[in-house]
């Protein structure tokens, strides 16, 4: 192989200093800071435009989150940090919208629940986890509520007898059901996480059934779903008024 001539190496030298002055030129590090303190950080394109993904701070520089938009709306994944710097929670955006997973973790790391989004509403499987990577609970999601079977399995697979409390994820609340070859059978109570109720429900060998009320956290009623054998019939709000048309029921769920 042939040496490189000292001119040679010197323009070639001054070519890659030249690019690398140009490259970082066209990128430029802006901070933005909000009413409350927090703040974000992003560099610029060329074309002016941040690029993703913009991490946001508190008020002390602890990272919270990253997000990506599409213009002005958020677009791909929004990613959320606990104090330590762990990975929370990871949401699919698109268009504005909740599409695709929406994954919550364990304090190590490993999944503690899936849940899936179709323009903005949960739609289709959701998944929970044990911490040991078992899964917990599988169940259906149909345009943002219940639908179908829903299965609890203990942390070795097997499917559960009994009462069991699930804890939802980043302490956001429990409930407590009774569980029949892991299904669970009977009524049951969602509770905040500051112990207020968030709604109840009843649950006929693992499919949803009957009347769930929701409430605000002031105890008043803000609207009542409606169930037959796992499948969404209407919704009433607090003050009587229907909120959606009666669907035409199958014998079985699916």
């Amino acid at each position: 192989m042939s040496a490189i001539h000292p001119l040679n190496r010197k323009v070639i030298t001054t070519i890659c200093i030249l690019f690398a002055t140009q490259f970082l030129a066209a990128q430029k590090t802006d901070t933005t800071r909000f009413k409350n303190g927090h703040y974000c950080v992003f560099d610029r394109g060329k074309d002016g435009f941040p690029i993703n993904p913009i991490e946001y701070y508190d008020t002390t520089g602890v990272l919270t989150h990253t997000r990506s938009y599409r213009g002005q709306m958020l677009d791909g994944p929004l990613t959320v940090y606990d104090r330590e710097g762990r990975k929370t929670e990871l949401i699919a955006y698109k268009g504005g919208l909740k599409h695709g997973n929406n994954i919550q973790y364990f304090p190590d790391g490993s999944i503690h629940n899936i849940w899936t989004f179709r323009m903005g509403e949960v739609h289709g499987n959701g998944r929970t986890y044990h911490p040991n990577g078992q899964l917990e609970w599988s169940m259906g999601l149909k345009s943002g509520r219940l639908h179908g079977l829903r299965v609890l399995r203990d942390s070795t697979g097997a499917k559960f007898n009994g009462e069991y409390t699930t804890n939802f994820p980043l302490n956001r609340g429990y409930y407590t059901t009774s569980n029949i070859n892991g299904r669970p059978h009977g009524k049951f109570s969602v509770m905040r996480s500051d112990s207020t109720m968030n709604y109840t429900g009843y649950f006929n060998k693992g499919y949803p059934d009957g009347e769930y009320i929701y409430y605000d956290k002031a105890g008043k009623v803000r609207y009542r779903d409606y169930y037959n054998k796992g499948k969404f019939v209407e919704s009433i709000q607090g003050d009587g008024k229907s909120i959606s048309e009666p669907k035409p029921l199958d014998d079985e769920p699916h």
